[in-house]
């Protein structure tokens, strides 16, 4: 078996400005896309196949690459959310989350809930039932044996 990575790296597409200037050459009568390709250095498939696309979006730019689908936590859910934990600071995950799925039939995890609101700076309620914490008073070895020392 040879050391080669079985993953191939995905070669960097053109940058917008060099698809701006190959149809620049193009519209301008410069060349064919055959012979323009040639020059720009880039295949004429990708000539042809950027050339169809322009025909039938318009468009040449390359957007901006997202990874995974779209969020379904919208601008106008953030801000529901948003208005929900300052008209209700001790509003519990659990709570939220009820709400969230009652008023707009979108179910989100506990844990993806908390990381949204972290990330957001928003604070929450922890736990609906658990008590404070409290500092125990330190006591010696002694008085726990129920001695002086």
């Amino acid at each position: 078996m040879s050391g080669d990575c079985p993953h191939t790296q995905m070669p960097e597409p053109y940058s917008n400005d060099l698809r701006g200037k190959f149809f620049a050459a193009y519209d301008g009568g410069e060349g064919s896309l055959k012979e323009l390709a040639k020059r720009f250095g880039v295949s004429e498939d990708w000539a042809k196949k950027l050339s169809a696309r322009r025909r039938k979006t318009g468009q040449i730019e390359i957007g901006a690459w997202r990874h995974g689908p779209q969020s379904l936590v919208t601008a106008a859910i953030r801000e529901w959310m948003e208005r929900q934990m300052r008209r209700q600071p001790d509003l519990t995950l659990h709570e939220l989350q009820q709400r969230l799925d009652q008023e707009h039939r979108l179910h989100l995890s506990v844990g993806w809930i908390w990381i949204l609101l972290r990330r957001w700076g928003l604070r929450h309620k922890k736990n609906p039932s658990a008590r404070r914490s409290r500092t125990r008073a330190r006591t010696s070895g002694a008085a726990k044996r129920g001695g002086n020392k």
